[in-house]
């Protein structure tokens, strides 16, 4: 008889995540009872009516019990006919649907009330309550003086004698669970029935009668039903047996009908087989003696079955079910081998175990025999779900489970990742995969085969995974996907199973060209940095240095690649458009694409053409559409993401295409340079200003804001700094579109790209039109929309419109608004911008100027707005308010002032009167003079014909970026604004130490106030003279050549390069005296001279260290953080860019790895001694017959000792036995095998490893 405590979460428990497993076992199951419950208990009591579920088909496994509810469990597990103890209890706090239930208990001496009429039925039931209740139903507790001084403990002691707690996890005092309450009616069930026997006499005071020396014995029975759960016999005092077997409780109340057998299940896992009145109520696995979740070798398994058990015990080792031939002889034979899979080493063929390959090992020293099953678990997706059948189907990423496989559970949903096991050609146990999802830090992928393949991993989020052993190697992640996001989905041992490749996100470019430059240390090819221009998929270009090695451009160049970069901004690329077996596939490269067979792309059509093979597109899927240009530079980008969005594409003469996508066929990107496409009239509207408002953002990073019209909607875009769209929007208008002013112009966009943080990185203008009728016109004035067409008067002629043209106006205030064609009306005054297409207008921008037509008494301009307020009908004096709004270039705090004009009735009458805006005012009034009058009879209106601020605004640019002058100039040696007039001046002092190499002009607008002249001595004040500056625009200060300036620094030093790891606080015994060399190629001395941007290789060498595995060295200000071992050279290249200190207390020298080691002095007494380790050793060497106790009189071991590792394997306890005792001089050494650490540090056979004094 087997005598194995069963395992009621299939082994697993200590690995499982909670709440995973749904079994395949029995149809009895619950939905929401998994292998973390008691699922046998469950199940067993289910189907005799003791404990069920609710109407939805739950079981509530942690829902707390109550003392009412208890009493119905109680009832139903003694058949109590209740309906005949209807309105008998004493109680009056019990329910009516409890109070029959209640009664029956109280009755029947199963229970008892707080007091005579108190019983506290909704009080949830403790655990000691509970047990007392069943442990009556046993025949326990008949009398009052079994309890003797406290009822819980005495409840607690006779429990643990019958095993009635086994697998029970509530504490004594705590309410119990439904979970918890199955498992311990189970182990009623299966506990032997007693009676009690009395050997003293009654003592009877008042109404207490205490009955002494009560005996209980099991109830033995020779008839079949006393064996349908267990046959185990009663032992008696004198050693004898009973001649029949013990009733457990089940057998008593099922008469035989509810029976135990021990059997198989599926996977080959010892089992108990439970049976109901001839049906199977379900099949559980006894608890493992040993579970492994990664590779088992011969060496681990041997150490857990033991010598015994491998020579003498018959073998059953099973693969998901299917037995293998392998035997206790194939174990012996290999039983030091710690390398290779045991079933490998013995049998050959496939390695079996790994990681997330559960092995259960089962010995049974009853029956001598060991069984050993190795269970794979594998990913897959839930197909289908029936929910009128109550199944699902799976498909299955890697095994060997198909859509025909149903399995019974409805609690997935379609498309979930789940973990199945599969035996007995069924799925057996099904449960979710848990979602993992960050960015990716590290990655090792270098490994080939499958024992090294157990190694790969990955980091996330600082958690290295590993992945499940039947994860194919062609999708684990390699070391391109570091900074990318990974989904992934992990085994409940936490091993990567499966990883969502469309959920993946890559850092994709595409190489439009690649170049080298010399490094400074030259050294031909193998000193020249491969530089490369990128086309990143939200439509930037980037020019960044690479890690290609000079001479394999091409094998990149034309490419679409996935790229990473480090922390010194360098780019690594991997190249992901060729064709690799389930891998990738791709074009190979940039393709010609001269016709539709060679490039067709259908807007919302999956499938598409592209050199000449066919390709899956779908809403992940990033197309990126280029406009060559002659110079790289200048090329046009627009990214369309998903099929939906894309427009049709087709080949054409000259057009090219590359495609990078995943072995199944579906794009990842898609390139397009040059092709025919349509669809592509979407028109927009910016205000293109290069002084537009920056806004800085940590999260998102910065950005520009510009006002437009997209998709008839006034918008404010988000242009990122730096963006081919802010080249475009801010920094180098160029000619594009009307002008407003020097800074500012209207423009149209036919594409915006904007990345994932919603940022515009890119757009694409529309052209001028050349003559064929494609492209933009700008003019002035206007004629009215009629007979579906309307006039531009600077074309002089009449265009027609698309039928979905875009219509926008921009007025005198700076706002967009949408409009209509129908409302342009004859104007001769406004300017405007259209797109034609085969000159029929898609796009129009008109730009206001009302403030002209002089048609009312208020009048406005661009910056200005005039009001009569006020006309004296008498003597025709008149007042006018006005309000000014600053153009950007003239400060607040600036005057400014307004000549204006009066017109009566729409004609001039006066001109050149004068009103001044105050510094820090928006508003003024003018009241005229007795000589300064209007006929009151006549419409009087008021217009501004000249604006003269005091002065500007300056702005300083370096080259042709504009720079913030405190970062050019020392403190308080500039201005930023300068007096309008002919004699203005300009002041300024450079922070710089260099003296010559640069040149300034200066600029109004396009008109060149001062030529470009050298500085001469750029550190000493200056003076720009003689400039004739108007109100009119900025002076733009520009300056050339700055950036060759070179300054220069001072190196300082206190290091000689001949100190030892002792000057940096190493106290080691042998290594502190070793060298630690710090110094710099070519060599800087204290006090050296550097000069900006000048690059040193900083070299520290570390001596022939032995004290320590590894020390960390750090210095923060050269950014140096590494770990050294014995003789390494560590070298770094650093720019200069500032003063530089390095002196011995900027080098932090720290013990990264310690040697394995003694740690300490070893603790004895005359029995024993305890040694610790400064590091765990192995669990491979950390055993018993690898310590022995040495006796210094004899030199021989003792013979009689024990060895106890502490758990955590940092020490060891040797513990004479019998009379020896410790004496002086006696060891403790290492004996059969060498000890070592997770480091592979190692103290060898034979050290001492203590010695007592």
């Amino acid at each position: 008889m087997r005598n194995l405590k069963r395992a009621l979460s299939l082994g697993l428990t200590a690995t499982m995540i909670s709440g995973l497993m749904v079994m395949g076992s029995s149809a009895a199951s619950y939905a929401d009872v998994t292998s973390e419950n008691h699922q046998e208990a469950i199940e067993v009591l289910k189907s005799v009516g003791i404990m069920t579920g609710d109407e939805k088909g739950n079981f509530n496994p942690e829902a707390k019990v109550t003392r009412n509810e208890m009493a119905v469990v109680m009832s139903n597990l003694m058949a109590y006919n209740v309906k005949t103890y209807a309105n008998t209890s004493p109680f009056t706090d019990v329910p009516d649907w409890a109070e029959p239930y209640v009664a029956a208990c109280y009755t029947n001496g199963i229970t008892s009330g707080y007091d005579k009429v108190t019983y506290g039925g909704s009080d949830n039931v403790t655990t000691a309550q509970a047990a007392l209740m069943v442990m009556k139903a046993l025949g326990y507790f008949q009398y009052q003086s079994d309890f003797g001084a406290d009822w819980q403990l005495s409840t607690v002691a006779q429990g643990n004698k019958i095993d009635l707690f086994d697998d029970v996890e509530t504490a004594v005092k705590d309410a119990i669970n439904r979970n918890e309450l199955a498992q311990l009616v189970l182990n009623a069930l299966e506990a032997g029935t007693v009676e009690a026997e009395k050997n003293g006499q009654d003592i009877t005071a008042g109404d207490i009668t205490i009955t002494s020396n009560v005996t209980y014995k099991y109830v033995t029975s020779g008839k079949d039903y006393a064996t349908a759960i267990n046959d185990k016999l009663a032992t008696y005092t004198d050693g004898t047996h009973s001649s029949g077997a013990i009733v457990e409780l089940g057998e008593k109340l099922y008469n035989g009908d509810l029976t135990k057998e021990d059997g198989y299940d599926d996977f080959g896992r010892p089992a108990s087989v439970w049976e109901y009145q001839a049906k199977e109520v379900g099949t559980y696995a006894n608890k493992a003696d040993n579970v492994f979740t990664a590779k088992v070798t011969s060496k681990k398994l041997y150490d857990a079955v033991g010598k015994t058990a491998t020579d003498n015990y018959d073998w059953t080792v099973s693969v998901n079910g299917k037995e293998v031939k392998y035997t206790g002889k194939n174990l012996a034979s290999n039983k030091t081998d710690d390398d290779a899979d045991f079933l490998y080493k013995a049998l050959g063929g496939e390695k079996i175990t790994g990681n997330g390959v559960v092995t259960e090992v089962f010995v049974d020293g009853t029956d001598k025999t060991v069984d050993v099953a190795v269970i794979n678990y594998y990913a897959a997706e839930v197909y289908e779900v029936k929910k009128d059948d109550g199944t699902i189907t799976l498909s299955s990423f890697y095994g060997p489970a198909d859509t025909n496989d149903e399995f019974d559970a409805t609690d997935f949903e379609e498309d979930e990742i789940v973990m199945y096991s599969f035996a007995n050609n069924e799925i057996q146990e099904v449960y979710a995969a848990e979602k993992l999802e960050g960015d990716v830090t590290r990655v090792r992928s270098n490994a080939t085969g499958t024992e090294e393949l157990n190694g790969d991993n990955f980091v996330v989020d600082g958690t290295t995974y590993k992945y499940n052993a039947t994860m194919a190697a062609g999708d684990r992640l390699k070391t391109e996907n570091v900074n990318n996001n990974v989904v992934a989905y992990l085994d409940a041992n936490g091993y990567v199973a499966y990883i969502d490749e469309s959920a993946m996100t890559y850092d994709y470019a595409y190489v439009l060209s690649m170049g080298t430059s010399d490094d400074d240390f030259g050294g031909g090819n193998a000193g020249k940095t491969v530089k490369a221009r990128l086309v990143l998929t939200d439509g930037t270009l980037i020019k960044v240095e690479t890690d290609v090695k000079a001479g394999d451009e091409g094998k990149y160049e034309g490419h679409i690649v996935s790229y990473s970069k480090d922390k010194n901004d360098e780019y690594t690329l991997t190249v992901k458009d060729q064709d690799k077996a389930d891998v990738s596939q791709g074009t190979n490269g940039i393709q010609a694409a001269a016709d539709k067979t060679a490039l067709n792309i259908e807007n919302g059509v999956a499938s598409f053409k592209a050199a000449g093979d066919s390709y899956t597109a779908n809403k992940n899927t990033v197309f990126v559409v280029a406009d060559s240009d002659d110079k790289l530079d200048d090329y046009d980008f627009t990214v369309y993401t998903g099929v939906k969005n894309v427009p049709d594409i087709e080949g054409k003469t000259g057009a090219k295409v590359d495609v990078a996508a995943d072995k199944d066929g579906v794009a990842k990107v898609v390139y397009v340079q040059d092709a025919d496409v349509s669809g592509a009239g979407t028109v927009y509207f910016a205000h293109a200003d290069k002084d537009a408002k920056l806004v800085k953002d940590s999260e998102v990073g910065n950005y520009f804001e510009i006002d437009a019209v997209v998709n008839n909607e006034v918008v404010t875009l988000k242009v990122k700094e730096g963006s081919t769209a802010a080249d475009r929007l801010i920094e180098n208008i160029g000619s594009y579109g009307v002008q407003l002013s020097s800074t500012e112009r209207i423009i149209a966009l036919d594409s915006i790209t904007e990345n994932a943080d919603g940022l515009v990185t890119s757009v694409s203008r529309y052209d001028v039109e050349s003559g064929d009728g494609d492209g933009f016109i700008t003019g002035t004035g206007t004629g009215k929309a009629e007979n579906e067409t309307v006039k531009l008067n600077s074309a002089n002629k009449r265009f027609a419109w698309d039928d979905e043209v875009v219509v926008v106006r921009y007025d005198y205030k700076g706002n967009f608004s949408t409009s209509r064609i129908s409302s342009i009306k004859d104007d001769s005054n406004d300017d405007y911008v259209a797109v034609l297409d085969s000159n029929v207008i898609t796009g129009i921008c008109i730009v206001e100027k009302d403030g002209q037509s002089g048609s009312g008494s208020s009048s406005q301009g661009n910056n200005w707005e005039a009001k009569v307020s006020d006309v004296n009908e008498k003597n025709g004096r008149f007042t006018v308010d006005f309000t000014y709004e600053r153009p950007k270039y003239v400060p607040i705090d600036v005057p400014v002032t307004l000549t204006f004009a009066m017109y009566e009735d729409g004609y001039q009458s006066l001109t050149g009167l004068t009103v001044t805006i105050p510094a820090g005012k928006t508003t003024a009034t003018y009241k005229s003079p007795m000589s300064t009058v209007v006929d009151p009879e006549t419409k009087v209106e008021a217009k501004v014909t000249a604006e003269a601020p005091a002065a500007v605004s300056i702005r300083y640019y370096n080259g042709s970026t504009e720079v913030k002058p405190a970062d050019l100039f020392k403190a308080d040696s500039y201005k930023t604004t300068v007096a309008v007039g002919a004699s203005s001046s300009i002041g300024y002092t450079l922070d710089t130490t260099a003296t010559t190499g640069a040149s300034v002009k200066v600029m109004q607008g396009t008109t060149e106030l001062k030529a470009n002249t050298s500085i001469g001595n750029a550190s000493t004040a200056q003076t720009i003279s003689a400039l004739n500056v108007a109100g009119t625009n900025y002076v733009d200060v520009i300056f050339t050549g700055l950036d060759s300036l070179k300054e220069t620094y001072t190196f300082k030093t206190d290091l000689t390069g001949s100190e030892t790891l002792a000057d940096f606080g190493v106290t080691a015994s042998n290594d502190k005296a070793l060298d630690l060399k710090i110094e710099t190629v070519p060599t800087l001395s204290n006090n050296a001279t550097i000069t900006e941007g000048d690059t040193y290789q900083l070299k520290i060498t570390i001596g022939a260290i032995s004290d320590v595995v590894s020390y960390r060295v750090k210095i923060a200000a050269l950014g140096v953080d590494t770990v050294m071992e014995a003789s390494d050279v560590y070298t770094k290249n650093f720019t200069v860019s500032g003063n530089i200190t390095l002196n011995k207390a900027d080098v932090k020298v720290t013990t990264e790895v310690e040697k394995l080691a003694v740690k300490g002095t070893p603790v004895w007494t005359d029995k024993a001694v305890t040694i610790q380790f400064n590091n765990p050793v192995t669990a491979a060497t950390a055993v018993a017959a690898n310590i022995e106790a040495v006796d210094a009189d004899t030199t021989n071991a003792f013979t009689n000792y024990t060895v106890s590792w502490s758990s955590d394997r940092t020490s060891v306890t040797v513990t004479l036995l019998g009379a020896d005792t410790f004496a002086a001089g006696d060891t403790v050494k290492v004996k059969t095998a060498a000890l070592a650490d997770e480091n592979g540090n190692q103290i060898a056979i034979s050290t001492v490893l203590a010695t007592k004094a």
